[in-house]
């Protein structure tokens, strides 16, 4: 209604690996969509498809940051190093060795990784602790159905 707030479009849970699947049906037969919840009622057999906490951790992923800073670093660490130190040994694969240490040394200090979390299609840039992927995609269903039936 217009004058009353409810909370009957919301489902509660602490046991989230019991949760096997939530659902939204987006059928237009009242102001609210209907939910449906399946949980796992025994505890010593664990549904196949059944999310466990880890599997809502963010994936990260590292990349290297090349610029003209970045550049010129590694340029003056290569021009400091005194690569007389590699032709001490006679054996040539362990000259090589020597060298590709020390050059990847460098590298990895003028480029050092960074790791930056990648986010998923529709994810807030704050995001909550307690909104879970699964739910954050239902709301963002529910507002575009939203706004396509109020265009």
């Amino acid at each position: 209604t217009d004058h009353s707030a409810t909370l009957i479009d919301h489902v509660y849970t602490n046991h989230v690996t019991n949760v096997v699947s939530c659902n939204i049906l987006t059928l237009d037969i009242s102001d609210h969509l209907a939910i449906s919840t399946n949980i796992r009622i025994k505890s010593s057999s664990c549904v196949n498809f059944c999310r466990t906490p880890q599997s809502f951790e963010h994936d990260k992923k590292e990349a290297r940051v090349f610029n003209e800073a970045n550049h010129a670093k590694f340029k003056e660490l290569i021009d400091n190093e005194s690569w007389e130190f590699i032709a001490d040994d006679e054996d040539a694969d362990k000259q090589y060795e020597t060298f590709y240490k020390t050059y990847q040394k460098h590298y990895d200090q003028a480029y050092p990784l960074k790791c930056n979390r990648v986010r998923r299609k529709f994810e807030r840039a704050n995001p909550k602790p307690w909104i879970l992927p699964w739910l954050e995609a239902a709301c963002n269903r529910k507002n575009l159905s939203y706004f396509e039936k109020v265009k």
